[in-house]
Formats: structure tokens, C-alpha cells, sequence
């Protein structure tokens, strides 16, 4: 999906704000193994200032495999 600059100024934006960071949380929940679901957390985590639990996300993300940001 191609976002336009403005549309991704917003969707982007949404993250620091704590009602999207517990919407990000509640889709990990229910889909836990999806990598794109996980670094929503993350950027959420980060975004709110909770920079730990965003770096310890980020890192388990590039660690799986599964996930398409994982080192090789």
C-alpha cells in the first residue's frame, strides 16, 4: 500500500499517542508471530519514550527469521 506523504505524516504520528500504542498491543496479541504487528509496538514504545522496551522489541525482531527485518 503506498501511502501519500501527508497520509504517512499521520499514520506515523499515531504512535505517540498511548490509545495507539495499546491499539498496536492488543493486535500483537492476537497476532503475536506477525513482524510488521511487533514493530508497531516498537515504534509505539519508542515514540512514548520507552526506549528499553522498544530497543529489546527491535532487537528480538532482528533475530527471527521469520521477520523481514532480520540480520543475516
Amino acid at each position: 500500500m503506498c501511502l501519500s506523504h501527508h497520509a504517512e505524516e499521520s499514520w506515523t504520528g499515531l504512535a505517540a499517542d498511548p490509545q495507539a500504542l495499546a491499539a498496536f498491543e492488543r493486535a500483537a496479541t492476537a497476532r503475536p508471530q506477525d513482524p510488521a504487528v511487533r514493530f508497531n509496538v516498537a515504534d509505539g514504545l519508542y515514540k512514548n519514550g520507552r526506549y528499553d522496551e522498544a530497543a529489546a522489541l527491535f532487537k528480538a525482531l532482528g533475530s527471527d527469521a521469520a521477520s523481514p527485518l532480520a540480520s543475516e
